[in-house]
């Protein structure tokens, strides 16, 4: 290359060389200049580059200094807030504590309040079973000496029967005593005047014929007189037994007074004992529980079970009543008190009371009246119907027949469901459901006239005489049994005609219409 430019130098002019030297040192100067800006460039972009990148890196340093204080603000406030919910938590811990020990005394004093009521009631439970006991040994014990008073009654009008039957028979005998007697005095008198005129006679024939008709006149005569003797003798003697008769049945008056005021007090007694009894025994359950137990959230199914389930007694429900046993009727025509007839035909032919059965459902007596014909249940009809809210209480449908038994100033009144040849159902429901209709009452046929101090027991019309077409055997205490061509008298069966009620050998009851046809005669 240097042999190249030293010959084309050479063969060249200084000026031209001088230009090309100014070309090329131009050329290399902006060559040089070229690679100084790019240098400069370089320097600069590289320098603005790394500024960048220190920028950048002092950026990145700042967020992640700020990246680093807030995650240590957030970590502190993380500390805080976690010492708060702590302090917090602790706080609602030691609240809990608190509670739950108050609720523990607070617990504690309420079953040992419910303890004392238990055991109360335990021997209030206790006490009303002694009591219960007393009052049916004392209703035994009733029981007893109202029999004994019934027979010894039933003895002194049998008594008093014989001795009028004995005074009747003695005051005819008297009678015809008393007849003979005049019959025999005026035979006397007739005699006598036959005797004066004898006398006179005799006086004037002065004939022994005629002394010996007058001796036979004064034989005659003197017999006559004996048996007049005799007669009044008789009658003088049955006049002594008629007062001795009359003394006699003056006594028995008195002991039959006596013995009808002792049976009348006893029987007052027991109606008095029965009824504290049932009031006892159908008064609507109160709750034993304070009402602020309510607070704790009971349900009401926990409070609705009977008795029976908490300490094993039977729950308070209606119970039946013990009735007396039905009398039977009985024709006489002695005027004796009602007291007396009751209990001479209950002695005669009485039949054993029917006993109502005790169950949950309560099924009581029909409601008919006792003996004593005082008591009258009222029919009523339900008017809405009701859901019962407990077991003590019924549930009527619109329409339905209620035996009210009992009214409570609440307004609660105690019925029993008419539903005859099923168990029925007593409880207590809201008066306002129904109406009463009429009153219904049991009554007793009597014939006997009564004192005017007693109640007078109404006759039970026998409307119809039914036989038996086919046997049928009572489901319920109320129903009456009987035998095929057993003849029946109906006594009502205006309230179903598919029950009737009827009577049949001293017994009263129900039974079905469907088992009997009308006696022909």
């Amino acid at each position: 290359r240097r042999e190249s430019v030293s010959s084309t130098a050479s063969a060249k002019s200084y000026e031209e060389r001088r230009r090309e030297n100014m070309a090329r040192g131009q050329a290399e100067l902006e060559r040089r200049r070229s690679q100084l800006a790019d240098a400069q460039m370089k320097e600069k972009a590289e320098r603005e580059r790394k500024e960048r990148e220190e920028a950048e890196k002092r950026e990145k340093l700042r967020l992640e200094a700020q990246k680093r204080e807030q995650e240590e603000l957030l970590r502190k406030q993380k500390e805080e807030q976690e010492k708060r919910e702590a302090a917090r938590k602790e706080m609602e811990r030691q609240c809990q504590l608190e509670w739950e020990k108050k609720r523990t005394r607070e617990l504690e004093a309420m079953r040992t309040e419910e303890q004392t009521k238990v055991l109360s009631l335990k021997a209030q439970v206790q006490n009303l079973s002694a009591q219960l006991s007393a009052e049916s040994v004392r209703s035994t014990n009733l029981a007893s000496e109202i029999r004994d008073t019934r027979t010894a009654v039933a003895a002194a009008k049998c008594t008093i029967d014989g001795m009028r039957s004995d005074r009747d028979a003695s005051m005819a005998e008297m009678q015809q005593l008393k007849a003979k007697v005049k019959e025999l005095n005026a035979k006397q008198i007739a005699l006598n005047k036959e005797k004066a005129e004898l006398d006179a006679k005799a006086k004037a024939s002065e004939g022994a014929g005629e002394d010996g008709k007058l001796n036979m006149m004064e034989i005659t005569l003197k017999q006559l007189r004996e048996k007049v003797e005799a007669a009044r003798a008789i009658v003088e003697t049955k006049k002594s037994d008629l007062e001795n008769n009359k003394s006699q049945l003056s006594e028995l008056n008195a002991t039959v007074d006596s013995l009808t005021d002792k049976c009348q007090k006893v029987w007052e007694l027991y109606e008095e004992r029965r009824k504290e009894y049932m009031e006892r025994r159908t008064a609507p359950a109160e709750s034993a529980w304070p009402a602020a137990e309510a607070e704790w959230g009971p349900t009401n199914d926990t409070w609705d079970t009977p008795a029976e389930d908490a300490w094993g007694d039977a729950p308070i429900a209606p119970a039946p009543s013990a009735a007396s046993p039905p009398i039977l009727e009985q024709k006489s025509s002695t005027p004796i008190s009602s007291e007396v007839a009751a209990i001479t035909d209950s002695a005669a032919a009485a039949p054993q009371p029917r006993p109502g059965s005790v169950t949950g459902a309560g099924r009581r007596d029909s409601g008919r009246d006792s003996a004593t014909g005082r008591r009258k249940n009222e029919i009523a009809q339900a008017i809405a119907s009701y859901t019962a809210t407990s077991a003590e209480q019924l549930s009527l449908q619109k329409g339905q027949l209620l035996v009210v038994r009992k009214k409570a100033d609440s307004g609660w009144w105690e019925g029993e469901l008419q539903a005859k040849g099923r168990n029925r159902q007593v409880g207590w429901f809201p008066a306002s459901y129904v109406k009463v209709l009429q009153s219904s009452g049991r009554t007793s046929g009597r014939t006997t006239p009564v004192l005017s101090k007693m109640d007078t027991l109404p006759a039970e019309t026998v409307i119809d005489k039914v036989i038996a077409l086919y046997p049928y055997t009572a489901q319920n205490a109320d129903e009456l049994s009987f035998d095929k061509d057993d003849i029946i008298a109906v006594t009502d069966r205006s309230q179903d005609p598919a029950w009737w009620q009827g009577e049949l050998r001293g017994m009263t009851g129900l039974f079905p219409s469907n088992y009997v046809t009308k006696l022909v005669n």
